[in-house]
């Protein structure tokens, strides 16, 4: 409970979802839930493919704060998610996700 949780999937995927709806699809997971707050969704994809379709998030949940990436590139669904019940270094660990994930260069 002191330290995020992260979970990384992998899957190959053959349809072809807009961002909007891998929103709706995750956001689908919380909706009998009492606490779900979108406390802020945008678009990412990794700087080496343009193509890529995707968000990254961060959702209040009754179950700790959710941390998202969501990514479609080059056929591959891939998805990060962060959970974290305590503080902690947030930009830090988004830079480190980012950098070993998706190759995003650290700032």
């Amino acid at each position: 409970m002191k330290q995020p949780s992260i979970a990384i999937s992998v899957a190959d995927w053959k349809s072809h979802p807009s961002r909007a709806e891998m929103i709706a699809n995750f956001r689908e997971a919380f909706h009998e839930r009492s606490i779900f707050n979108a406390i802020r969704e945008e678009n990412f994809a990794p700087p080496d493919d343009p193509e890529a379709v995707g968000f990254r998030a961060l959702y209040q949940t009754d179950l700790g704060n959710r941390y998202v990436w969501t990514v479609l590139s080059k056929g591959k669904m891939i998805r990060v998610l962060v959970t974290a019940f305590a503080p902690a270094d947030f930009a830090a660990m988004t830079a480190d996700i980012e950098w070993k994930i998706f190759v995003v260069p650290r700032p």
